[in-house]
């Protein structure tokens, strides 16, 4: 898959610490009775185990089992579940909407230190840490006005409404102070401080840069003294092999927590690395796995075989290729679009995904119900036509395509970055046979993400390959699209700049009256549609295998099922 998760990190929020590497070599600590483990099957490694700073869905789905959120909303009701709070208190008033957290006293780390609003305080101010490796969180936090000190907990106060500030809030994991703050660095007179904007004292700047070296290495492989809030806590991380995260007899949760987080005790999840599909589907067969997560859809009729069944769940991605919009060529949106309809999606989807696949063509996601984005159709003449209104041609016979760019004759040669999976590099080599067709020319590199991201920040690239992830609530565009966020820390990687859609963006995330909303998201997919800063591509249809004795637990979010809870059947 592309590996890159953008935007709403924060919103499901619940990632967790790090996982020992290759410990216990001497002896397997996971040698003994597999009748209640669960073996999930994943394609990559994680990039890390943190958070604020994983960018892969792996990280993600293994992170979610060892931290637990503030509250969790219900999928049935709509209401917010208190998890590490005692109860979920919002207050909206003339001054603005009001959080009151306040910490549960049942909540304890693993290493038995309670749950306390120091965590808190350290999780925010590293949210807005500019020497913090990944800034996703800023965004978000930085619409907090400020703090106030409250009786085990924390006062959080918004000036401004905010379309999706319950699930940012709500949603949000804490870390271990005394594991990462051992000093009490992070205090809340520099949170506010952080929050007014002001610039900051040399005193304050040399505390955020001396706690962003434990911050970003948190997470890595190597690391062997990490505590967990959530149920599972890890065991061994051996790599390119398997992670192992064992069940904790301790976890406060058992108590106190509803059932549904509680009922199932699997005793170990183990995420047994396997990157290639054809692997992947023999040690299914094998019973070396559980759960497969890369099933192809011509392999379904296999699983009832070997003692499984298929399910389809939401993946709530989007495939798209970044282009750079400060590119002397790819700022011109007649280029844009010519390169847009000559992408044909009928074909990606039969040659690389299942038949579920959808075609995409704007940036909500195409099962949500404020998606209205116009189809763009495979049309090479058109694309030809476009480029040829522009004045380009091949004026040396090579197939090459030229347009005259500030009196110079620039050839439409692109390099487009890809990660190094398959499908990455597999959709980058079919766009390079659909434009050669209207005279453009591709040239791929892959690399890991890291290795090409400081070109994304710094505007220095072409084209990238890039997966946008959702999630099953309202979006707010604008950390991905408006401005201000195409600087170097910001997720606008093209550069995007446009001022009818930067007043749409501001509009809409302070935006709290449901008609309204639809309108602006109308309006957002329209200017979209007309500038075509980016080109996209599919939203794929995740279908998994699962053996029979597994029983399975259903949820809304990505990835549709939650592993955690979900439990080993008995005879």
């Amino acid at each position: 898959m592309f590996d890159i998760p953008l935007n709403m990190t924060i919103l499901r929020f619940v990632c967790i610490l790090f996982i020992v590497f290759n410990l216990f070599q001497c002896k397997d600590p996971v040698e003994r009775s597999t009748l209640n483990v669960i073996k999930i099957q994943i394609n990559s490694e994680p990039d890390i185990l943190n958070p604020a700073i994983s960018r892969k869905t792996v990280s993600s789905q293994i992170e979610s089992q060892m931290y637990l959120p503030l509250a969790e909303i219900d999928d049935h009701t709509g209401e917010w579940i208190p998890i590490l709070l005692n109860q979920w208190k919002v207050t909206h008033n003339d001054d603005g909407v009001r959080y009151e957290l306040i910490l549960n006293k049942d909540a304890y780390w693993s290493d038995g230190k309670a749950i306390d609003k120091a965590d808190l305080i350290y999780t925010l101010v590293m949210g807005l840490n500019p020497y913090a490796e990944n800034k996703a969180w800023a965004a978000y936090i930085s619409l907090i006005h400020h703090v106030e000190d409250l009786d085990g907990g924390l006062a959080v106060i918004l000036k401004e409404p905010y379309i999706l500030s319950d699930e940012f809030i709500g949603s949000l994991s804490i870390y271990p102070s005394h594991r990462l703050d051992e000093e009490g660095l992070a205090n809340i007179e520099i949170l506010n401080h952080l929050l007014e904007t002001k610039e900051l004292t040399s005193v304050e700047d040399q505390k955020l840069e001396s706690l962003s070296s434990s911050f970003n290495s948190y997470g890595q492989i190597g690391e062997n003294n990490y505590v967990v809030n959530g149920p599972y806590i890890p065991l061994q991380w051996m790599t390119n092999q398997k992670i192992v995260l064992e069940r904790r007899e301790d976890f406060w949760g058992d108590d106190v927590l509803p059932k549904i987080y509680t009922e199932n005790k699997a005793q170990r999840l183990e995420f047994i690395i396997i990157p290639n599909e054809e692997n992947a589907l023999n040690a299914f067969i094998q019973d070396e796995v559980d759960v497969l997560t890369d099933l192809r859809e011509k392999d379904t009729s296999l699983i009832s075989d070997y003692g499984g069944q298929t399910m389809s769940v939401p993946n709530l991605q989007v495939l798209y290729i970044a282009l750079n919009n400060q590119n002397s060529l790819l700022e011109n949106v007649g280029i844009r679009r010519a390169l847009n309809y000559a992408v044909n999606r009928s074909d990606l989807i039969s040659k690389l995904f299942n038949s579920n696949t959808l075609p995409v063509y704007g940036p909500i996601h195409p099962s949500k119900y404020y998606a209205d984005t116009t189809a763009v159709p495979h049309n090479v003449e058109r694309a030809k036509q476009m480029l040829s209104d522009l004045g380009c041609v091949d004026r040396d016979g090579d197939g090459i395509v030229e347009c005259e760019i500030g009196n110079k004759w620039q050839p439409l040669v692109f390099n487009i970055w890809t990660t190094r999976s398959t499908l990455s590099k597999n959709v980058a080599t079919l766009l390079k046979s659909y434009w050669l067709e209207i005279g453009v020319e591709l040239n791929i590199e892959s690399a890991d993400f890291k290795s090409f991201l400081p070109e994304l920040q710094q505007k220095s690239f072409d084209m990238a390959a890039l997966a946008l992830r959702q999630n099953n609530i309202k979006d707010d565009p604008y950390p991905l699209w408006h401005s201000s966020q195409a600087i170097v820390a910001g997720k606008n990687y093209q550069g995007l700049k446009d001022d009818i859609l930067d007043s749409i963006l501001e509009d809409l995330r302070t935006n709290l009256n449901f008609e309204e909303q639809m309108a602006l998201y109308h309006k957002f997919q329209k200017r979209f549609s007309e500038i075509t800063p980016v080109i996209f591509l599919v939203a794929p249809v995740d279908i998994i295998g699962v053996k029979n004795r597994i029983d399975v637990y259903r949820i809304a979010q990505r990835p549709g099922y939650d592993i955690g809870r979900s439990g080993v059947k008995t005879e």
